[in-house]
């Protein structure tokens, strides 16, 4: 039985991690969030780069890599060589013709970082974080495409990598570009609901404007409220 339920929750983990996939390379949340679809963007990509000591020789994996949007930024900031790895196809296409998290199972991907990595070599990492229980409102299927619902408290994050045997070597709050960023989409989404009223844009069947702006206006309360937060760590492989 115990076998069994290991087996559908690897499942639901890939059914989420291919839908979570796909619609971040929908036009509608390239609308939304632009090419980096991160807190912070591609300044707090360099600022972690810097923070690892990235440099020419060295060499970068930069798992869940959407577009590519950070590793061609990594690799043109610090001279270094960037493969990035991601689960939708349409993304790997879209970053191969430009030239970058959903971790549902965050355990086993500190697992994969400390077996791909060499003696020495760095694990950096940004996301969300959280403080308390999720709100009821921010645990549907949006959610978890925003990756709210899958946020941690700031020591699992770390406790995933000590476990693994990695050594924590910084950890900083950045909730400041988080807000920043929920604060750009309930913008955008005012704009996008200007213009299907105008008829200037259509939106697919299923997205909904105002669910959209429902769950956004809930992230910002809650981030305001410290529920929610940004964070960076970075770590060694002994």
């Amino acid at each position: 039985m115990n076998r069994r339920r290991e087996i559908v929750g690897e499942r639901d983990d890939q059914a989420l991690k291919s839908c979570c996939a796909n619609m971040y390379q929908s036009e509608w949340v390239r609308l939304l969030l632009g090419d980096s679809f991160h807190p912070g963007g591609t300044a707090l990509t360099g600022y972690l780069g810097a923070a690892l000591h990235l440099g020419p020789g060295q060499r970068v994996l930069d798992v869940a890599a959407g577009q590519g949007t950070s590793a061609i930024h990594l690799a043109q900031c610090f001279g270094c060589t960037v493969q990035g790895i991601e689960y939708s196809r349409v993304a790997v296409e879209r970053a191969t013709q430009a030239a970058r998290s959903t971790f549902p199972n965050k355990a086993m991907a500190a697992s994969e970082f400390v077996r791909v990595l060499s003696p020495g070599g760095r694990v950096g990492l940004s996301d969300l974080t959280r403080t308390g229980e999720i709100p009821a409102e921010l645990r549907g299927l949006l959610a978890w495409i925003a990756c709210i619902a899958d946020a941690q408290p700031l020591e699992n994050y770390m406790c995933y990598l000590t476990d693994v045997g990695l050594t924590i070597q910084l950890v900083e709050q950045h909730d400041e570009a988080l807000s920043d960023m929920v604060r750009d989409i309930q913008a955008k989404l005012l704009g996008t609901e200007l213009l299907v009223k105008l008829k200037k844009i259509t939106l697919p069947g299923e997205i909904d404007v105002e669910q959209a702006k429902t769950m956004v206006k809930a992230a910002a309360t809650a981030i305001q409220a410290r529920q929610f937060g940004y964070a960076v760590v970075t770590a060694t492989k002994s």
